[in-house]
């Protein structure tokens, strides 16, 4: 099976380090990074550069720095939100990020629906570990995205 992940990190360096940690996960896995919250929704949305793009690149997990600037991560998730009360989309699994996992960043990102919290270790081999392990639970063990993916499928008969 194919997944793609979506990886919101301001650091490009420790983006690498996030998508070294997804290779060799699942069969295939596609992690694709941006550097911010605007970055976050034109990909989700196939908006400005990514205006190209399929919806067969729609994440399955998205790893969503909640340390971005300007509360950045809050407003995706805000959007992300609405798209689930409306349920028009199919929505990537969220794991938060934060180098101040007590902060009240955190707290609001919770309240909004992120699935899973890790707090970024200072060691790049820890981050790679927890990653993996998060990634390997999310696309391995539980089996919420593969369902969701089924029940994309079915067509349902028109009322």
């Amino acid at each position: 099976m194919s997944y793609h992940v979506l990886i919101a990190e301001p650091n490009p360096t420790r983006a690498a380090v996030i998508q070294h940690g997804l290779e060799g996960l699942a069969d295939t896995c596609h992690a694709h990074a941006v550097g911010d919250g605007t970055e976050v929704l034109d990909y989700l949305f196939a908006l400005g550069k990514y205006s190209g793009q399929s919806g067969e690149s729609w994440p399955q997990l998205l790893f969503l720095n909640l340390d971005l600037p300007s509360d950045q991560a809050i407003g995706v998730l805000r959007v992300l939100q609405r798209l689930n009360d409306a349920q028009q989309q199919l929505l990537p699994v969220v794991i938060g990020l934060s180098d101040h996992i007590h902060s009240q960043t955190c707290e609001h990102a919770i309240a909004l629906g992120i699935q899973s919290l890790v707090p970024i270790p200072h060691s790049d081999r820890c981050l790679v570990s927890r990653i993996r392990q998060v990634a390997r639970y999310w696309l391995e063990l539980d089996q919420t995205i593969v369902v969701n993916r089924w029940a994309e499928h079915i067509v349902r008969p028109v009322s």
